[in-house]
């Protein structure tokens, strides 16, 4: 694996992100969200050799009513995908809601539809098919959920671990 470094995004991370051309998220909502959000999204990125490769968003606002953490705003560089750094990101974004999970008893991340792969990922790491909601676009998106409690738990485990 590439010498790899997750931390919440800085400012000055922004204009790395360019190579994002379908970005969920663009760059200045971006620079909005970093401004007026406050603590309720924390974006991450991911840095190989300190430039920004990948990056996902943890929303404790948005379903905060229903107990829910959203991940959102996914994208790794398309060179550098399939070499685990999605897998650490969602790994990285499980450690911090375990760590202070704010009220959410599940992990939930939507993914387009249509994108098998990224779901394949997600069932992988332990998400579950938990239905389907459209996008403030109209895009349909399929959401896959996983219980805070299991954070930390290897996939398929039914005890925590020992401490």
């Amino acid at each position: 694996m590439l010498p790899l470094e997750i931390r919440p995004l800085r400012a000055g991370d922004l204009e790395d992100l360019e190579w994002d051309s379908a970005q969920v998220l663009g760059v200045e909502s971006l620079r909005r969200s970093l401004a007026e959000q406050g603590d309720l999204i924390v974006h991450l990125v991911a840095l190989v050799n300190d430039r920004p490769v990948a990056r996902l968003s943890l929303d404790f606002g948005r379903k905060a009513g229903h107990g829910v953490v959203h991940l959102w705003g996914f994208a790794v560089l398309p060179a550098l995908q399939r070499l685990g750094i999605g897998t650490a990101m969602i790994r990285a974004a499980e450690s911090l809601i375990a760590a202070a999970p704010r009220g959410a008893m599940t992990v939930e991340i939507g993914v387009d539809d249509w994108n098998h792969d990224a779901a394949r990922l997600y069932r992988r790491l332990g998400y579950r098919d938990a239905g389907l909601e459209e996008s403030e676009s109209g895009r349909l998106i399929l959401l896959l959920q996983r219980p805070v409690a299991e954070l930390g738990w290897p996939v398929g485990a039914s005890d925590p671990p020992a401490k």
